[in-house]
């Protein structure tokens, strides 16, 4: 544990002319003898080293004036016990952290008044307090005297435990942070280790036959259960066969590798807060982990029924940066009528046609557009820079030159180019091709969204939901998300149209939910049909309606998306609220397969027409999937950009103080 000292001793009501060993023990230093209640009061309060808040160094929680005699008496004439406790840190810590004076001391108390008072099992509104700080040459410390107006107080071991880690976490609040780093980098191996893993388990019914045994026990097992078929009301064999599934689970060297790289992440953490680490615990014992417990009963059960399912689309980056090709100029400008700024004009658009026409055209020619194009943005042009900048951030037609093309955007945003704006929005935010700049990129898309552009809205929209804006508010964000909706952006569209579905940020609303999908679905939005698909074949948030599932499913599957070709494959395959259809159903999963789907691809090699069910393995593989939700990837930078912002306040906080900073020394979630 860090290097934090908690000494809580008490005086009892028989103790009145005496302090009891404390007493005793501070009686010996300098010279000072004590050995009543009144006196340990003043002792604290005047001491040698002790800070003085006017005539005395006492504090509490309140503001009023202490009158340190008025108090001495009040705590010698209490009836009950005293407890009369000492927090203690190092020199270096204290003028590292921030803890040389005693206001930084009385915040931290105030801060946890509450839980020392239930460390004391007492209410917190009968708990009074009065400390001082002492400013020690080596161990910078506060005296503090507490006792409760009704109910006795009593400080057990664990409850002193439990103070001493409170008032390490907040006073090491800033040592914690290298440590969440640290845990993120292992949360991305546990990411990448994921990836894997649902190939790697692909082939569970040949390498691990004993899970797959035990799965379809529990499975048959659970068609006799009556009342809730949840993991707490099961009957205790029951329970025993899915801890021992969940175990069987975590022996996949996959799994095993996520779970051994939270565990050691977890382990740095505490050790900050707590005398000794947990002990380990395996994955079926560790409650953080019990809702899998119940995730395997449902996969379980759905097996037992052979139910119809739908896997979840991951979260892919694009929902956070969009891409939008307008460059604020859809038609030539008034301006551009006559002279050398319409000859600019002209070669823009000609610049346009070389390099974006199908490339079968006859004025398909990249190497004349790049010319033109730039003798456009030469001449001053400000929509010609925009284009060129983009060009040159992202070097899909030039070389890339992502230092050149940031400063032409530059200039584009310095005279108010929406889209030049979002575009550095969007970069800053990265951190890619320019050093990240968190606060920066909040302003670059509040700029653009100012001017009404709906993807600076969703962008800004999705910082808010992420808790990277300043003052980050869901509220804001559905805000931000509903206006851009409004002006037609399909991907806000889709994000507000599934949270109304879930009744995530928003209260549920399946009407909503389905007009807003239905307007992304009709911008192809692929994701949204999806969804939509789903939505209309479990019938649940709507009701059920097998034609427009299929209508949807299909429009999504000639997009080639793999989800929708893997769904309605297996539905077509397994004859599941559709005509079985052997034939279609393999074309679908082989193009989902070679998408890299591994459920497409274990159905394929485990299928057998004689019998005609969904395979347990691909049940096993969604349980390994929902590791997938316990540690998200897409999460993974946006964790990283919360804790930078996180730090960069901490350094502030510690700038404005005066303190030195370090530089001075199983359908899924969709995007």
């Amino acid at each position: 544990m860090a290097d934090i000292i908690l000494k809580c001793r008490y005086l009892s009501p028989r103790a009145k002319s005496h302090a009891g060993n404390l007493i005793r023990y501070i009686a010996t230093r300098e010279g000072v003898v004590i050995d009543k209640r009144e006196n340990y009061v003043g002792y604290i309060a005047m001491r040698p080293g002790a800070e003085k808040r006017g005539a005395h160094g006492l504090f509490s929680a309140g503001e009023e004036k202490i009158f340190l005699s008025k108090v001495a008496r009040e705590v010698a004439a209490h009836e009950g016990i005293v407890w009369t406790n000492i927090l203690s840190i190092t020199r270096k810590d204290a003028e590292r952290l921030g803890y040389e004076t005693g206001e930084a001391w009385r915040t931290l108390l105030k801060a946890n008044t509450h839980l020392m008072a239930d460390a004391m099992k007492i209410p917190a509104g009968d708990l009074i307090w009065y400390a001082a700080f002492h400013n020690e040459a080596h161990h910078p410390h506060i005296h503090m005297v507490a006792y409760s107006k009704g109910k006795e107080p009593y400080l057990s071991e664990a409850g002193i435990q439990k103070m001493k880690s409170a008032f390490a976490r907040e006073i090491f609040r800033e040592d914690l942070l290298p440590l969440y780093a640290m845990q993120t980098e292992r949360r991305e191996a546990i990411g990448k280790e994921t990836e894997k893993m649902i190939s790697e388990i692909s082939s569970a019914p040949a390498k691990n036959p004993v899970l797959i045994a035990k799965f379809i026990e529990l499975s048959e097992r659970l068609k006799s259960v009556k009342g809730r078929k949840v993991y707490g009301y099961l009957p205790g064999p029951l329970r025993k066969l899915t801890d021992e599934i969940l175990t069987e689970l975590s022996k996949e060297d996959a799994l095993a590798a996520c779970y051994a790289a939270w565990q050691e992440g977890q382990r740095s953490i505490e050790t900050i807060y707590q005398d000794a680490p947990r002990r380990a615990q395996s994955l079926s014992e560790n409650k953080a982990f019990r809702n899998l417990k119940n995730k395997i009963i449902t996969e379980a059960l759905s097996f037992a029924m052979q139910e119809l399912t739908f896997e979840e689309l991951p979260e892919t980056d694009e929902g956070f940066f969009p891409e939008t090709e307008e460059d604020g100029v859809p038609k030539r400008p008034k301006q551009a009528a006559a002279g050398n700024l319409s000859q600019l004009f002209d070669w823009y658009l000609e610049a346009k046609a070389c390099l974006y026409d199908d490339p079968e055209n006859e004025y398909y020619d990249p190497e004349k557009g790049e010319e033109l194009l730039r003798l456009s943005a030469a001449g001053g042009l400000a929509v010609a820079k925009y284009r060129l900048g983009m060009e040159l951030l992202t070097g899909k037609n030039f070389a890339k030159d992502a230092g050149e093309g940031i400063r032409l955007l530059w200039e584009c945003a310095n005279q108010g180019n929406q889209y030049a704006q979002y575009q550095l929005g969007r970069v800053y935010l990265a951190g890619t091709d320019a050093a990240q700049d968190i606060a920066l990129a909040e302003s670059l898309f509040k700029s653009a969204a100012g001017q009404g552009n709906s993807f600076a809205m969703y962008s800004l929209a999705k910082m808010h939901l992420a808790g990277l804006a300043k003052e980050a508010s869901k509220a804001q964000a559905i805000e931000l998300l509903t206006e851009s909706a409004e002006k037609d952006n399909v991907h806000a569209e889709y994000l507000l149209g599934k949270f109304y579905l879930r009744g995530e940020h928003v209260p549920k609303d399946s009407k909503k939910a389905e007009m807003l999908l239905k307007k992304a679905a009709k911008k192809d939005h692929a994701q949204a049909e999806y969804l939509l698909g789903k939505t209309y074949a479990l019938g649940k948030e709507l009701p059920k309606d097998m034609t427009k599932a299929l209508r949807y499913l299909r429009r999504a599957c000639k997009k080639e998306n793999q989800y929708a070709q893997y769904q309605l494959g297996k539905m077509y395959l397994f004859g599941q609220d559709i005509t079985r259809d052997e034939d279609a159903g393999k074309i679908l999963l082989s193009k989902a397969a070679a998408q890299g789907n591994a459920c497409a691809k274990m159905i394929l090699e485990s299928y057998r027409p004689h019998r005609p069910a969904v395979p347990a393995g691909i049940h096993i593989m969604r349980l390994a999937g929902y590791f997938t939700e316990i540690f998200p990837p897409g999460a993974f930078r946006m964790q990283k950009l919360t804790e930078q912002k996180l730090r960069a306040e901490i350094t502030e906080r510690k700038r404005a103080r005066g303190l030195r900073t370090s530089h001075g020394q199983q359908f899924t979630d969709e995007p």
